[in-house]
């Protein structure tokens, strides 16, 4: 998913390295789930990389540091 959310981000434009900024916020999203959620099926593993594409695709948003809060804010559950 994370590469997903770079592809998707160069794809609209970002630059490389606003792109490669949001793999490290997806990496310290889901490190935090990783440590807190017993099954790696569990759907809310999904849910860093999700919101930014949601974000990026629907929502228009291209901000990079919008994007990298949405990652890391939607780990706060």
């Amino acid at each position: 998913m994370g590469d997903r959310v770079v592809r998707t981000a160069r794809s609209l434009g970002l630059s490389e390295a606003d792109a490669e900024g949001l793999r490290g916020a997806y990496l310290l999203g889901m490190e935090a789930r990783g440590r807190t959620l017993d099954d790696d099926h569990d759907p809310r593993f999904l849910h860093p990389g999700r919101s930014a594409l949601v974000a990026l695709e629907d929502g228009g948003v291209r901000d990079p540091e919008t994007l990298a809060l949405i990652q890391v804010l939607d780990t706060w559950d």
